[in-house]
């Protein structure tokens, strides 16, 4: 499956956006709800075969990393005293923070509502963004897909290639799309692959899928220079037979207009048996209240 994923959902999979803008007036950015709990923790090396990392994000969404799995919510209210946060993490349970400080080494106690607590040490590093940091501020929050437009070149399509629009973005309907128009490029079981929406944070990229499991990708965002940005990803090796991201990492850039709407777009290259095939793909996304 890894050779044949069609270069455009790797692509999509950076999810190239841009966010819808109808009114025509400046889109306003408000600070996030969860901002000041906004944190990613990084599982210390000793205790990685009991999880990876924890992130909690400013809309309110938290992505678990173990070796075996992806798994994400939302949150609950926190419990909040001097020397810990309890978080509830619907879906999956509770975490108890000990040490909350930003940059030092803290205890995560996982208590599921099924199974045995595990205890880990992390390394926190806070994900809130201030106005003054324009770029950042108005991209770290979560979005809805609202449609998505991927084109294609090469091999049997030649320079001019095929184009294809849809709502959302929904793999299986890209699937049929390819598979009733007769192309080479093929992308596999995609069952449950509809994207519910997408988050940034300072330091990761994450997709949730409705009927499918979530994936959170490294993020490394170039120098800013005004109001676009070089982008890239990359995620961990549990997740690279998800589908969109099974390639593993790829490339592109952000930029909002002078409204305020984002746009991002991407480029991939993919060899699928003896033929070398160019995607592109474009997003339209709204800012999404979790």
């Amino acid at each position: 499956m890894k050779k044949i994923l069609l270069g455009i959902t790797v692509i999509a999979a950076a999810l190239a956006l841009a966010s819808c803008n109808k009114s025509k007036q400046p889109i306003v950015y408000e600070t996030p709800v969860y901002q000041s709990l906004a944190t990613k923790y990084t599982v210390s090396t000793s205790d990685q075969s009991k999880a990876n990392s924890l992130e909690i994000t400013s809309s309110g969404l938290y992505v678990l990393v173990t070796p075996d799995r992806v798994m994400s919510g939302k949150i609950g209210k926190p419990m909040i005293s001097d020397s810990s946060t309890e978080i509830p993490l619907l879906g999956y349970g509770k975490v108890q923070v000990v040490s909350v400080k930003a940059g030092e080494n803290v205890t995560l106690k996982f208590i599921p509502d099924s199974g045995d607590a595990i205890e880990v040490s992390a390394v926190a590093v806070a994900q809130e963004t201030k106005p003054g940091d324009d770029f950042m501020f108005k991209l770290n929050r979560s979005w809805k897909v609202v449609s998505t437009v991927v084109s294609v070149t090469g091999g049997e399509l030649g320079e001019v290639g095929v184009t294809y629009n849809l709502a959302g973005l929904s793999l299986p309907e890209l699937k049929n799309w390819a598979e009733e128009k007769g192309y080479k490029f093929k992308l596999g079981d995609v069952s449950g692959y509809v994207v519910e929406d997408v988050t940034f944070t300072p330091e990761s990229f994450i997709v949730r899928f409705t009927g499918a499991e979530a994936v959170a990708a490294d993020l490394d965002l170039g120098t800013v220079s005004g109001s676009s940005a070089k982008f890239e990803y990359e995620v961990s090796a549990v997740q690279k037979d998800v589908p969109l991201f099974n390639n593993g990492k790829a490339t592109g850039t952000i930029s909002f207009d002078e409204l305020g709407a984002l746009t991002l777009e991407l480029h991939a290259k993919v060899d699928v048996s003896n033929d070398s095939y160019n995607g592109k793909a474009i997003f339209k996304l709204e800012k999404k209240e979790i």
